[in-house]
C-alpha cells in the first residue's frame, strides 16, 4: 500500500511542477512584452521631443548670438579677444542614441536616454590683441566632434515630466583662424579660444534645459 500511494504521488508533483513552470512562462512572456512596449513607448516620447517639439522651442535660440563682449584668451601671452558676437548653431539637430530606458518607482515614471549633437558650430568675428599691442581682425570657427549627453525625465503619474539634459563627455572642436596673416596660430591661442567656447556652452545649456522642460510636456510622456 505505501508503495502504491509513492507511485500516485509521482504523477501529481510532475503535474504541480508542470503547471508551475507554464505560469512562469506565461509571466515572463507577459513581462517581456511589457518591458519591450515601454522602451518602444519611451523611444517615440524622445523622438517626439527633440525632433518635433525642440525645433520650434529653439526658434530664439539656435542660432544662439551673443552681445559684443572682451575676454581673455591667454593670460601669460596677453592674448585677448573682443567679441562682436559669438554665433553658436547646430543644437537644434539632437537625435537620440540607441534604445531609452523607461523605469517606474512608486508612482514616478523615470525615462532616460542617450542624446549626441553631431553638428554643432561656433562662429565669431573678432579683434585680437597680442600682447597689448598689435591688432588683428580674426575670423574663427569651432567645429565640434560628436556631443554626447544623457537626457532624462521624471514624472509622477498623470503630472507632467521634469526633463534635465547634462553631457557625458569633455567637449572636443577643430578650430580654424582666418586673418592672421603671417602670425602663426599658437595652441595658447587656440586652447583658450575652446576653453571659451566650452565656458559659453555651459551658459547656453542653460536655457536650453529650460525650453527642453518646456517641449518635454508637450509630448505624450510614457506613464
Amino acid at each position: 500500500m505505501l508503495h502504491r500511494r509513492k507511485q500516485q504521488s509521482i504523477p501529481l508533483v510532475q503535474w504541480r511542477f508542470r503547471t508551475t513552470m507554464l505560469y512562469t512562462t506565461v509571466f515572463a512572456t507577459l513581462l517581456v512584452g511589457t518591458i519591450c512596449g515601454s522602451v518602444q513607448d519611451t523611444n517615440r516620447y524622445v523622438d517626439r521631443v527633440l525632433g518635433v517639439e525642440m525645433p520650434r522651442e529653439l526658434s530664439s535660440l539656435d542660432p544662439w548670438i551673443s552681445s559684443n563682449y572682451n575676454v581673455t584668451l591667454n593670460a601669460t601671452m596677453k592674448i585677448s579677444a573682443y567679441f562682436h558676437p559669438l554665433n553658436i548653431t547646430g543644437f537644434r539637430l539632437a537625435k537620440r542614441l540607441g534604445n531609452c530606458q523607461n523605469r517606474r518607482i512608486g508612482n514616478r515614471v523615470n525615462a532616460t536616454c542617450n542624446v549626441t549633437f553631431g553638428h554643432v558650430v561656433a562662429r565669431a568675428n573678432l579683434t585680437l590683441r597680442y600682447t597689448g599691442r598689435v591688432f588683428y581682425n580674426v575670423t574663427a570657427v569651432g567645429t565640434f566632434t560628436t556631443i554626447f549627453s544623457k537626457f532624462n525625465a521624471t514624472a509622477q503619474i498623470g503630472r507632467p515630466p521634469f526633463a534635465d539634459l547634462k553631457l557625458v563627455l569633455p567637449l572636443e572642436a577643430s578650430v580654424k583662424f582666418t586673418g592672421l596673416k603671417n602670425v602663426p596660430v599658437s595652441e595658447a591661442l587656440k586652447k583658450g579660444f575652446l576653453n571659451h567656447l566650452g565656458d559659453k556652452i555651459s551658459n547656453f545649456l542653460v536655457f536650453y534645459v529650460q525650453a527642453l522642460n518646456r517641449a518635454a510636456r508637450k509630448a505624450p510622456f510614457p506613464y
